[in-house]
């Protein structure tokens, strides 16, 4: 009877490690900007004090002049051991105008980017191509032995 009972709160518990290990780990990189905020910037209205103060620091800034802000941000799930994906990436790209202020709000996501063809090449370099163990051979006898003559 005792045997029976075990049985009966051992399947269910088990069942629910098994099924609890399987559900997926959200995790959030940077700054997801949801709507009402990024309705709140105006084009013409807003400066650079007013978008810091409503979305915080940009994320990056444009390379050689600051007039381009980016927030960028994404959320990735994983299961279990499994290589971690990306089910939201949001770029928010705000562009000042002269006057320092805003010109433009664009707003990209993950279906706006696109992959790109890694290159296999690899460089050539002067010299032989050896193995370890023909290093390790070639090394013998190189080496002095009084080390303390130099």
């Amino acid at each position: 009877m005792l045997a029976r009972l075990h049985r009966l709160v051992l399947i269910p518990l088990c069942a629910a490690v098994l099924f609890t290990a399987c559900a997926p780990t959200t995790a959030i990189q940077g700054n997801i900007i949801r709507g009402p905020d990024l309705e709140g910037i105006r084009v013409g209205l807003d400066t650079r004090a007013s978008v810091v103060a409503r979305l915080g620091n940009p994320s990056t800034v444009s390379n050689f002049e600051d007039t381009t802000w980016y927030y960028i941000g994404q959320r990735t799930e994983q299961t279990a051991f499994f290589k971690p994906e990306v089910v939201e990436r949001e770029i928010v790209v705000i562009e000042f105008g002269a006057g320092g202020q805003v010109a433009n709000v664009a707003k990209l996501t993950l279906d706006d980017g696109e992959d790109i063809a890694l290159v296999d090449r690899k460089t050539p370099t002067a010299g032989q191509s050896i193995t370890v163990l023909q290093q390790l051979i070639g090394n013998i006898g190189r080496f002095q032995e009084n080390f303390g003559d130099q």
